[in-house]
């Protein structure tokens, strides 16, 4: 087996169709056909079944997908060290994060680390936890900061870094500020700035008021912009977002408040996350204890 062989299967599995897989390969279909037959007989066992729209991994094919490609990403790894040594570069890191999350002590983390290694160069990605996995299990990132995922990921190395709990935000003028107690029903019946369901925060906010057998909530602007702008939304309305009460700086500063729900408790952990076994540079390692300091 080599690297083509590697990168044939890879193509053949992400795009499940010989045509694709040889268009973004720059083969012809019947070359990468007789390569798969060839590499199935080599391992004698059929990695696809062959079917009218294309191709479907059988059971061997997905546990050697989960095999094969962590080599193709741990070999990709390794080039690119060996490129920067080359080079003379002192590393690349790729971070990825969680609009969901106080992104300040992640971009802090990543100010004394330019400022540190002046000839690093940093990516930072802004996604859904669906996507940085996605995106860090195919090498496309080195680390992602993020909610820890419900249920856990085994492919991910998780470091937690801190307990955080989510709070309801309001303007400084919103009546709710005034009552001595405020309950889900109170905020069931207000308008809301929140991110779209795909974020796991707003799930599990939706499944507080559907326990409570409450009506859905009324969200009259959804978005997956980052923190500072859904709370600068906020501002001078009635308007209700959740957030993390780390954040308390930011959210203070632009004249918004904590509501104190007595019946609402969202805790999540935040956590660090690397591919498992993957190889850990001296920078990916600086940047971990940074954001633990």
């Amino acid at each position: 087996m080599n690297f083509d062989d590697i990168d044939y299967f890879a193509a053949l599995w992400k795009h499940q169709h010989v045509g694709r897989a040889a268009q973004s390969l720059g083969l012809t279909q019947p070359a990468l056909s007789r390569a798969l037959a060839r590499f199935e007989a080599r391992l004698g066992l059929p990695l696809f079944d062959r079917t009218a729209k294309g191709l479907v991994p059988t059971t061997a094919g997905n546990a050697f997908a989960r095999r094969i490609l962590r080599v193709r990403t741990e070999s990709g790894d390794a080039i690119g060290e060996l490129d920067q040594m080359r080079s003379g570069r002192l590393g690349a890191l790729r971070i990825g994060y969680s609009p969901s999350i106080d992104e300040g002590f992640v971009l802090a983390a990543c100010r004394r680390l330019a400022s540190e290694r002046p000839a690093a160069r940093l990516t930072i990605v802004p996604r859904l936890m669906q996507d940085l996995a996605s995106l860090l299990a195919g090498g496309a990132l080195d680390v992602i900061v993020a909610p820890v995922p419900e249920p856990a990921l085994t492919e991910l190395a998780v470091t937690v870094l801190h307990e955080d709990r989510l709070r309801i935000l309001a303007d400084r003028r919103h009546p709710l500020l005034r009552k001595p107690q405020v309950t889900l029903v109170d905020v069931a019946s207000e308008s809301w700035v929140l991110q779209p369901v795909q974020f796991q925060v707003r799930r599990e906010l939706d499944q507080c008021i559907v326990n409570a057998g409450l009506p859905p909530l009324r969200i009259r602007i959804e978005s997956e912009m980052a923190a500072l702008g859904r709370l600068a939304l906020l501002v001078g309305t009635r308007f209700l977002t959740l957030h993390s009460s780390r954040d308390r700086t930011t959210f203070t500063r632009l004249g918004l408040r904590e509501l104190d729900v007595a019946d609402l408790a969202l805790d999540r952990r935040i956590a660090l996350m690397r591919r498992r076994g993957g190889y850990v540079s001296p920078l990916s390692e600086r940047f971990g204890q940074l954001l633990r300091e």
